[in-house]
């Protein structure tokens, strides 16, 4: 679970059996409009939210076996929409133990990442707003870099 940047939304995922994700108002304890998705055989083991975001609930969900989410809900338009980037072949199997966003960084990239952490000590890359063909694309130098021997549990970005 993770509560949206306002504090007035929590996103949650089910347990395996029941296969889906929720986004509830905290103000009336219900479910939002347009605020369930299916997950189908997908694992969710976090949910981390786009703390650079000022509009909708902009967020990813990670786990096992490649699982990887991004997700948007538009509260104007009451719908949940999600997008599963292609993998490339080394990413296809991994299982992601934690991500974060970047803010929107300066030339050569000149947008933001979504940086993911991996069991086996891989750090990944990908911009979750692609301009040109609506194509996400995963950082050459992110694809699979091994940065340590184990899972790494926790990113913490900062730019200078």
């Amino acid at each position: 679970m993770a509560f949206s940047n306002c504090g007035r939304f929590l996103i949650a995922a089910s347990v395996p059996q029941e296969n889906c994700l929720v986004i509830l108002d905290v103000n009336s304890g219900l479910v939002c409009e347009g605020g369930t998705a299916m997950l189908g055989d997908k694992s969710v083991n976090k949910v981390i939210i786009n703390p650079h975001s000022e509009a909708d609930v902009d967020f990813v969900t990670i786990g096992q076996k490649g699982n990887f989410v991004i997700w948007k809900y538009d509260y104007e338009m009451q719908r949940t929409l999600n997008i599963e980037p292609e993998m490339n072949v080394d990413l296809q199997n991994t299982d992601f133990t934690c991500a974060t966003f970047t803010p929107k960084l300066p030339a050569p990239y000149n947008c933001e990442l979504i940086m993911l952490g991996t069991s086996d000590g891989a750090i990944a890359a990908i911009n979750p707003n692609p301009q040109e063909n609506s194509k996400f694309f995963w950082l050459e130098h992110g694809k699979k870099e091994f940065i340590l021997g184990e899972a790494i549990s926790s990113i913490i970005y900062k730019y200078s």
